[in-house]
Order: C-alpha cells, then sequence, then structure tokens
C-alpha cells in the first residue's frame, strides 16, 4: 500500500470521546477504521475525528518522547487552528462538570462522616455474547479491562446511576 496507516489516539470533535485507532483496512473501494469503540467508515472518521498524540515533537517533527496527555492537553498543545475547536467542545461538553447548588451544604456533613457509601454495581446480560466476547480476547487482543472500559463508556449511564442512589436514600430514610 505504501502510505502511513492511521493509528493512536483521535477525539471526536463533536463530543470530545477520546478513541485509539488500532489499524485501517481496504475492503473493496472503502475504507475502514478500526478503533476500540468498533469499527468505523472512512466518512465518518474523517468528518468526526481529529488527531491527539502522546508523542512529544522538536522543532524538526521528529519523536523525541512520549507523555501521556488528556483531551484537553492534547488540545491545548495543538495548532492555533484547533483552538476555536476546542473551545467549542469544552463550552459542548465541559471537562470540569457544574456543582449541584447544595453540593457545598452537602460535602460539609459528608466530609465529617466515617462510614462513607461504597458502591455495589452489578451487570445484568440476558443472552451474554461468550463467544464473541472470547473472539474479542482470543483472536483480536482485545483485554477485559478494553471490553469493561468499553461497555462503562458507552452503557453505563449516570441518570439512572444517579436514580438507583436516590431509591436507595429513599428506602433508607422512609422506614
Amino acid at each position: 500500500m505504501g502510505g502511513e496507516s492511521i493509528q493512536g489516539k483521535w477525539i471526536n470533535k463533536r463530543t470530545g470521546q477520546v478513541i485509539n485507532v488500532r489499524d485501517s483496512v481496504i475492503d473493496g473501494d472503502n475504507m475502514i477504521i478500526i478503533s476500540d469503540i468498533g469499527n468505523l467508515s472512512m466518512e465518518e472518521f474523517s468528518n468526526n475525528y481529529i488527531q491527539g498524540s502522546d508523542d512529544l515533537y522538536n522543532e524538526q517533527g521528529q519523536v523525541i518522547g512520549h507523555q501521556e496527555m488528556s483531551m484537553e492537553e492534547i488540545l491545548a498543545v495543538g495548532s492555533p487552528a484547533q483552538q476555536p475547536m476546542y473551545e467549542e467542545i469544552k463550552n459542548a461538553y465541559p471537562v470540569e462538570e457544574a456543582q449541584p447548588k447544595n453540593n457545598q451544604i452537602i460535602a460539609k456533613i459528608f466530609n465529617k462522616l466515617e462510614s462513607l457509601p461504597e458502591p455495589n454495581v452489578e451487570v445484568i446480560w440476558d443472552e451474554f455474547p461468550e463467544a464473541q466476547i472470547n473472539t474479542l480476547i482470543d483472536f483480536l487482543d482485545v483485554t477485559v479491562d478494553e471490553i469493561s472500559e468499553y461497555i462503562y463508556n458507552n452503557y453505563v449511564n449516570k441518570e439512572n446511576i444517579i436514580k438507583k442512589i436516590s431509591e436507595f436514600l429513599n428506602n433508607k430514610l422512609s422506614k
């Protein structure tokens, strides 16, 4: 093929989600991007993602080191042309979520408590796809931690967790 492959960290410029691209393949007339969130068409990928990097470069453009960076840091060290896009992402998807108005009052009490809540997570999966997950692990070198992170990022819903905590509190307080 002769060209460089697409790999590394990429950021969805609409959502701020960081993905890791493992490789790209040609399927007939189409290029498919293989990432930790699944396969993406080149059209979807090129319309929605910009490259992020943990590599450190010298003035000649040569890689001189490697440093783990957050999405905010990757975008902040990008070209000046990327800065307006970073501001757009930051405004649409704040890195630090706004605190609830009574958060400081609640924190005063919780900071004095010796016993604190310990969340317990239960995963319910009626038709667990064991063969497919084993294929990911055995043949595609995907780790269980990567699969867990994918499930968390794509299926854990903040609102549902808050609802469950509220139900717990209401049950405890109504006795």
